[in-house]
């Protein structure tokens, strides 16, 4: 079903890099309103919005389509899981970076204008990644997490952190690795972010909370924890610099003192102690909202 290409982001020149953001969902309706209301939110910054529905019967159709007049493409029928599905959006995409926030995920304020304001900033970033809050099937603050910026050697230390709701890529890096492997179902992520490291990109640090991690009973990490095995196992073969045994314990001891280090950890910790349990919106207010 195409849409109109009618966003706000196109209605203005814009300087800094664009921004193509994808959401892939499935049976999440429950969830997907909040997800879409903190992408209208900033939807100017927001160049290409991409949805992929994989066929849903919950609802999610309905309203994802009365938000028809702010995205650019969506598809709802099977469409090969998650990791296909977007896949083939960001192959359509035109976008000068590329992000994806899942429909139970969401994007905090100021999030997309931080992100192009860091690409234009240093035109040598491949990649940037912010900080992650968590939160529960109420959008109940659970934890605040600071990382430490992405060190590609601690990386062959054993030691693999992402944020994947908060990391966005130029698309010349994303096409220069091959995208993500659509035979992937639970760590697209990770593989992507292997290969990234193996093309030696750039990694740069955004020290703002970026997106909200909402974990719940229905997650694939709970309910294929087998597949995040197996697929786990695979990563571990076809990227051994990664997941070295011996590595483990120096990798492991090497990042908790960064983050020591850096006051990330006790940032995040009192940031913990302050919120959690407040509603996500009131730890960030919305700067504006959409009829979802």
């Amino acid at each position: 079903m195409r849409m109109p290409n009618v966003g706000p982001g196109k209605q203005q020149a814009i300087a800094a890099p664009t921004v193509t953001l994808v959401t892939p969902s499935f049976n999440q309706v429950v969830y997907l309103r909040d997800t879409l209301r903190s992408v209208m939110a900033q939807r100017e910054q927001i160049f290409e919005y991409f949805v992929c529905d994989g066929g849903s019967t919950d609802g999610s159709k309905e309203l994802i389509e009365r938000h028809a007049h702010a995205i650019d493409h969506f598809h709802s029928g099977p469409d090969g899981g998650q990791s296909a599905a977007l896949q083939r959006a960001f192959a359509h995409a035109s976008g000068d970076v590329f992000g994806w926030i899942n429909s139970d995920d969401l994007l905090l304020p100021g999030a997309i204008a931080a992100v192009r304001q860091a690409f234009a900033a240093d035109p040598r970033l491949d990649v940037v990644m912010g900080w992650l809050a968590f939160v529960d099937a109420g959008t109940r603050v659970v934890r605040m997490h600071r990382n430490i910026r992405a060190m590609p050697w601690l990386m062959r230390l054993g030691v693999t952190y992402l944020n994947q709701p908060a990391m966005f890529f130029r698309r010349s890096a994303y096409e220069a690795v091959g995208g993500l492997d659509p035979s992937l179902s639970c760590m697209m992520d990770a593989d992507l972010w292997y290969r990234l490291v193996r093309a030696n990109v750039r990694f740069g640090e955004l020290r703002q909370y970026l997106a909200a991690f909402r974990r719940h009973g229905d997650q694939k990490w709970m309910t294929l924890s087998k597949r995040y095995k197996d697929e786990g196992r695979l990563l571990a073969q076809r990227y051994p610099e990664f997941h070295s045994d011996k590595q483990t314990f120096i990798g492991e001891t090497t990042y908790r003192v960064l983050q020591v280090a850096s006051l990330n950890h006790a940032g995040g910790y009192v940031e913990t102690l302050r919120h959690r349990g407040k509603h996500i919106d009131h730890v960030f207010p919305p700067t504006h909202r959409s009829g979802a």
